[in-house]
């Protein structure tokens, strides 16, 4: 979860940018940048709180102002993905409701690859199974 939450109730919309890497054996699958709740899908942050999110973290009630604004928004909100799916980079604009309410927030879905070693280890354990079941049997 990134999330841009601003100190202070500030007038104007607060603006930062960032970018996180993952080491490679994580790739990013997923981002979920939706505020609210979905009643048939599991789609947005509200949503994947429960799924995806940590247990012992109090989520931020007022979904409508949780996730980036991408569509026609004026405030600066977008993301990007690198090309080999390990680097995520993002622009966040918070406008502040009228309470002095304003935050962004981004689940990443990720995907760990397991390293080339555990592949081979697990293939030749398989290996060795194949060839003792065989001599068990004839």
């Amino acid at each position: 979860m990134i999330h841009f939450d601003p100190n202070g109730q500030p007038s104007a919309t607060a603006v930062t940018a960032g970018s996180v890497t993952f080491d490679s054996y994580t790739k990013i699958v997923g981002v979920v940048v939706q505020p609210g709740a979905s009643s048939t899908s599991i789609e947005t942050l509200d949503d994947t709180d429960d799924v995806f999110g940590n247990p012992a973290t109090d989520y931020y009630d007022e979904s409508d102002w949780r996730g980036l604004e991408l569509s026609g928004a004026s405030n600066g909100d977008g993301f990007t993905i690198s090309a080999d799916g390990r680097t995520f980079s993002f622009d966040s604009g918070v406008d502040f409701n009228a309470n002095g309410i304003g935050i962004d927030e981004v689940r990443l879905i990720l995907q760990a690859v397991p390293e080339a070693t555990t592949i081979l280890s697990w293939t030749a354990l398989a290996g060795i199974g194949c060839v003792l079941y065989r001599r068990m049997r004839g």
